[in-house]
């Protein structure tokens, strides 16, 4: 495999995997630690579902703000990716230092 192909099949597994867990294993963690929040999205899904008696669709999803608002809760607080890679388009100045990072250089950034 070559270098490019590597790189493109690390992008599509952290993207596809990493996000998606990371993002589930922060939401549990929370929701652990709130027994009162756990027990609205339980009401919240039973209601929804009929306890039980109705199939899970992406519509009865639509049906649920609460779970939406938890999901989008818990991705305010843990932004799902840890670093981006980005190349420089112009020279760069550092606030508060002398140094500029240059053109053409590419940085690691971390957006949480």
């Amino acid at each position: 495999m070559t270098d490019q192909e590597i790189a493109n099949l690390l992008s599509i597994l952290m993207g596809g995997q990493h996000t998606s867990a990371a993002t589930s294993a922060w939401a549990i963690l929370h929701l652990a630690e709130r027994p009162d929040v756990q027990q609205e999205l339980y009401e919240e899904q039973m209601r929804v579902l009929d306890n039980g008696k109705k199939e899970l669709t992406y519509d009865l999803l639509q049906e649920m703000p609460f779970l939406n608002q938890t999901i989008k809760e818990t991705l305010r607080l843990h932004h799902p990716l840890h670093s981006l890679f980005r190349k420089v388009m112009n020279d760069m100045p550092v606030p508060n230092t002398s140094y500029v990072v240059p053109k053409g250089d590419h940085v690691l950034v971390s957006p949480g």
